[in-house]
């Protein structure tokens, strides 16, 4: 945009920075972390290498925005579909359709999101650290709490089966993104709701998705 005087419009540092994870999400999810480097980053930002530095310190803190901010725009889209959506079978559905219309929609970031933890050990503190997280929000889910998944210590027998759904419908989530083709979303969905409703009733884990 240019300004008054006809030149170009000087972005907010928030603006600025939001710009570059944007950016960096998008080229980590294309060529993994060691590949990306920070000059094809500030390339894709449109921005000078120093201004990036400006706002990171280092490509692994960057790695680390990419993964804080847009997971947890991931956890907040989907407790909005689910604390919207009656109890029961249909809440489940929500949760699984509205993960994968964020992958779907975001597919470059969903694979730097969804990537097993691998690369230098910061990196894969970050990886590690958003798992947890989004464990914790699963959770918070099957205990019929949505809005108040930070409960460090959930009970053990619901942390085995929020890890499960966590693992499972992540790396489904990438399979889907290499191989869109396969199968249609809505169709993906409804065969992984089928499968999970089943097994967590048989665990007696269906009742808190109804509560």
């Amino acid at each position: 945009m240019a300004s008054a005087t006809g030149g170009r419009r000087r972005l907010p540092a928030t603006e600025r920075r939001a710009g570059i994870v944007d950016a960096a999400g998008a080229v980590f999810g294309r060529r993994g972390f060691g590949s990306a480097s920070v000059g094809a980053i500030a390339r894709a930002a449109g921005v000078n290498v120093s201004v990036l530095y400006d706002h990171f310190p280092s490509k692994e803190a960057l790695h680390a925005a990419v993964i804080a901010e847009h997971g947890e725009r991931l956890i907040a889209h989907q407790r909005e579909r689910i604390a919207s959506t009656p109890p029961g079978r249909a809440r489940l559905r929500a949760a699984h359709d509205s993960l994968f219309e964020w992958a779907e929609e975001n597919p470059e970031i969903a694979r730097v999101v969804f990537r097993d933890a691998a690369g230098p050990p910061e990196v894969v503190e970050h990886q590690r650290a958003f798992a947890v997280r989004a464990t914790r929000a699963i959770a918070g889910y099957l205990l019929g709490t949505p809005t108040r998944d930070a409960d460090p210590h959930p009970p053990a027998d619901v942390v085995v089966v929020a890890e499960f759904l966590r693992g499972g419908t992540n790396a489904l989530a990438t399979w889907w993104l290499d191989h869109p083709e396969r199968i249609d979303r809505r169709q993906l969905v409804d065969r992984l709701t089928d499968l999970t409703w089943a097994g967590l009733a048989a665990l007696g884990e269906g009742g808190a998705l109804a509560q």
